[in-house]
């Protein structure tokens, strides 16, 4: 069953003599628990469909046209107080640089209960033992003292899972994960690859998994759609596209990577 649904989505930026085009009609489906991937190269148009579902976009973006359906709701117009119950608690995030991403004044364990805090009921005490609870349950290491810690306190790996606990804090029905093991050598990408494997089957979470790497598809997706020049060019099961593709960038792309 569809989860979300992206129809004719067209994202713009204005430039001084025109309207420069960076998602052009986007057709996407995110079906219930299962993980679909979005790949492409650099500047596809693969982020910023990813940011228009919550619509994180940067403000010189804009929405032209399209519907985002969730619930029967359309993101794309759905208010901003309502949108933001959704954020965090319905549809969690993992941006591609955590480090940039949680704010350096606050501890990890602060900035998770945060989300907590804002949507649900459980008093302090129970947010408390709520933050032990994900960032165990994501590998965190000794949780009591790194929810103490400050971001930059963390390593990439572990800055990584901190960011992965608080999109599940409030047991999201979807993930969005940016390019979440891009910045990682390759043994904690197989332990973040890992970590996805477990939790889509722990919590039965849907994942927009966003990435150029094929290796991780491979891995971890269910579903994969190829973008190029912020189109949509190829989409279906990873072994369908990725041991039959047909569309000659999918190829290209392929090769590139030695996949």
């Amino acid at each position: 069953m569809a989860l979300i649904r992206i129809q004719d989505l067209t994202v713009t930026v204005p430039m001084s003599d025109r309207e420069k085009v960076l998602v052009d009609k986007v057709n996407l489906t995110i079906e219930e628990e299962r993980v679909t991937a979005l790949v492409g190269g650099s500047g596809s148009g693969k982020t910023t469909t990813a940011l228009s579902i919550l619509r994180l976009l940067h403000p010189a973006l804009m929405i032209k046209n399209g519907i985002i359906f969730y619930k029967d709701n359309d993101l794309v117009r759905l208010p901003e107080h309502s949108l933001q119950k959704i954020r965090g608690k319905d549809i969690g995030f993992v941006f591609q640089d955590p480090l940039n991403a949680f704010n350096p004044v606050f501890s990890v364990g602060y900035q998770i209960e945060e989300v907590l805090r804002f949507h649900t009921n459980l008093n302090k005490t129970q947010r408390e033992h709520r933050v032990l609870e994900l960032l165990d349950l994501v590998g965190m290491p000794d949780p009591k003292q790194n929810a103490r810690n400050f971001p930059h306190q963390l390593s990439g790996g572990m800055r990584q899972r901190a960011m992965i606990a608080q999109a599940i804090a409030c047991d999201p029905k979807l993930i969005i994960a940016d390019e979440p093991t891009s910045s990682l050598d390759v043994t904690l990408q197989a332990r973040i690859i890992e970590l996805f494997q477990r939790l889509k089957k722990q919590i039965r979470v849907s994942i927009l998994l966003i990435t150029h790497d094929l290796g991780v598809v491979a891995h971890l997706a269910d579903d994969v759609a190829v973008m190029t020049g912020g189109r949509l060019v190829e989409s279906g099961s990873v072994s369908d596209v990725l041991e039959r593709p047909k569309h000659d960038y999918t190829k290209e792309l392929m090769q590139a990577l030695e996949f």
